[in-house]
């Protein structure tokens, strides 16, 4: 769908989000905005997470031309320890390339055991 529709420019305000650390079991959630600099709207068609421990929700709207739109990005840290690296890819009506690709990354530190002392 979006390669039939007319083109337009966007910027996003930044394409990768870097939680830190921490705790595993903590959901890290991060809006990742963006502006429609171009002359036509913007049309977001498709929101595709790399996993299904992220979950994406966005402006579902056409954006209108100097308008602002966003994408909402939940990470849900349960049993994953380690580093973590995840991507969301986003298909609109972009000039150039119809994908962007935005990231997360951090590090899940294991949850402690409950113990009795």
């Amino acid at each position: 769908k979006a390669n039939s529709l007319p083109k337009t420019s966007v910027v996003f305000e930044q394409d990768l989000y870097d939680f830190g650390s921490v705790t595993e079991g903590t959901l890290v959630n991060y809006q990742f905005k963006f502006k429609n600099t171009g002359e036509n709207p913007l049309h977001i068609t498709k929101v595709k997470p790399s996993c299904g421990c992220t979950t994406p929700k966005f402006s579902e709207e056409p954006i209108p031309p100097g308008e602002e739109g966003f994408i909402d990005v939940s990470f849900d840290s349960q049993g994953r320890p380690g580093v973590q690296s995840k991507t969301i890819t986003v298909t609109g009506n972009f000039e150039g390339k119809l994908t962007r690709l935005l990231k997360l990354k951090g590090e899940v530190e294991r949850a402690e055991s409950s113990s009795s002392e």
